[in-house]
């Protein structure tokens, strides 16, 4: 949540936490053994005031699923997916 923060920044804020989990490389404790990178999909969207909480729930999911369905370790905004724009 990014109290007063306009969806395309959100979805900034969101790349630069993608981008710098996707630098992270996992290691076994104790041992040199690499097990491979993190990487994170996100959907990002934006309250519409007085809108039930579940609408924008959903609008952030769809968004989530976007993101997976087209490549998994992005960002995807409400903005971005045809049904959202209802």
């Amino acid at each position: 949540m990014l109290p007063e923060t306009p969806l395309l920044g959100a979805a900034t804020v969101a790349e630069n936490i993608r981008a710098s989990i996707s630098r992270l490389k996992l290691e076994r404790k104790g041992k040199t053994e690499k097990l491979g990178m993190i990487t994170v999909s996100i959907g990002a969207a934006q309250y519409k005031q007085g809108e039930p909480l579940n609408d924008f729930v959903d609008r952030a999911d769809q968004a989530l699923y976007s993101a997976k369905n087209t490549g998994r370790n992005r960002v995807a905004a409400e903005s971005m997916v045809s049904n959202c724009d209802e």
